[in-house]
């Protein structure tokens, strides 16, 4: 599932799902996306990464270490 929002109210419109999709697919973007989590702490962490969507699957992927931060809140 696809969850699209409006971070900056007044810029513009929200996107649909099939936008967002075929504009993570484009191979020309070589983007990055924000990842993101809230903490033990309930602080937020944002962290860029690049990524690879795969249209088949609908899945995004991301490399990082297995002992990073974001990990590690991942999978709480």
């Amino acid at each position: 599932m696809m969850k699209i929002i409006n971070a900056y109210p007044g810029m513009g419109h929200p996107i649909t799902e099939a936008e967002a999709r075929n504009f993570m697919a484009n191979s020309d973007n070589h983007l990055l996306i924000r990842l993101g989590i809230i903490d033990e702490k309930g602080e937020p962490n944002v962290t860029p990464l690049a990524y690879y969507f795969d249209d088949t699957s609908n899945k995004i992927y991301i490399t990082t270490q297995k002992t990073t931060k974001k990990v590690h809140d991942l999978y709480k």
